[in-house]
């Protein structure tokens, strides 16, 4: 057999985590090389871009493409996956301080479970959402601009725990009106429109939906009444239901946002920017993970 006839792209983040992403950067390129992998590694930083001196990856043309990193991490590699039209097999080596990719989809956070699984796991099917062009593969969150001291990358990776999070600061603040936004939303299942403090887009799998059937569910909370409303939906949120006539849920496949001021957008836990109006589009099983058997 030709040894190094495949080509690995391995993007480590020296940054993420407890920063121990680089120490193991010798033991990937060996572990691949044994394999029959040569590799071409490139450093990634925090700020969505390359560390100094770092050229573009060629996702093109790799075999298999290795992320060593966290959940922003994760996202940059997606973006760059779907920009340049990889179909490369994606391996996780999770060194951030969530992994909630990770730890949603069973992947172990053990650097040797970990890189068994990226080298020879098996290749499952990940639906992607784009917004304006920019992919998220977790959730795709927003709130007022207002709001945006309170848009922190812990809390916006998990759409029903930011929610409480949401609602604890409305309440706090008196029910401050200037923290919510009307919104119109025109899917190709239905048409809403409502004030409301929180909406998220997740790609999540339950007993119904799957990550790989070009459908995400939408999430949209609603300006409470009053103080006693906005306490009653967090401890509905607490006890980990949805069941209030304040929160929206239903399942979408694409549609158009349009809000009357701008919005801040974070996209797989990381700040993107604000918007007044963006669409929607699921890439149905555009990406593929190495999984464990």
């Amino acid at each position: 057999m030709e040894q190094n006839a495949k080509s690995a792209l391995v993007l480590i983040n020296p940054a993420a985590g407890l920063g121990t992403a680089e120490d193991y950067s010798s033991d990937i390129i060996s572990r691949l090389q044994e394999y029959g992998y040569s590799s071409t590694v490139t450093f990634l930083n925090d700020q969505y871009g390359l560390m100094p001196d770092q050229k573009a990856p060629s996702y093109k043309d790799a075999d298999i493409i290795l992320c060593c990193g966290g959940d922003g991490s994760l996202n940059q590699v997606i973006n760059g996956c779907i920009d340049s039209g990889s179909g490369a097999a994606i391996g996780l080596i999770p060194f951030g301080s969530t992994n909630s990719f990770a730890g949603i989809n069973g992947l172990y956070n053990d650097f040797d479970p970990a890189m068994e699984t990226a080298i020879n796991g098996k290749p499952f099917r990940f639906d992607a959402g784009v917004i304006n062009d920019k992919a998220f593969i977790l959730s795709a969150s927003f709130v007022s601009a207002s709001s945006v001291n309170f848009v922190t990358s812990q809390q916006m990776k998990n759409p029903i725990d930011y929610s409480k999070h949401i609602l604890r600061a409305i309440g706090e603040l008196n029910m401050n009106m200037g923290h919510s936004f009307h919104m119109a939303i025109d899917t190709a299942e239905e048409q809403i429109e409502d004030d409301f403090l929180y909406g998220a887009v997740s790609n999540y799998s339950d007993e119904v939906s799957k990550t790989n059937d070009g459908i995400m569910e939408l999430l949209l909370l609603k300006v409470p009444k009053n103080h006693k409303d906005a306490i009653d939906v967090l401890n509905v949120l607490r006890n980990g239901s949805l069941d209030h006539p304040a929160i929206i849920t239903t399942k979408i496949t694409g549609g158009s946002f349009s809000s009357d001021t701008e919005l801040a957008l974070s996209l797989d836990g990381e700040f993107s920017g604000f918007q007044k109006a963006f669409e929607l589009n699921v890439l149905k099983e555009r990406l593929t993970f190495k999984t464990p058997e």
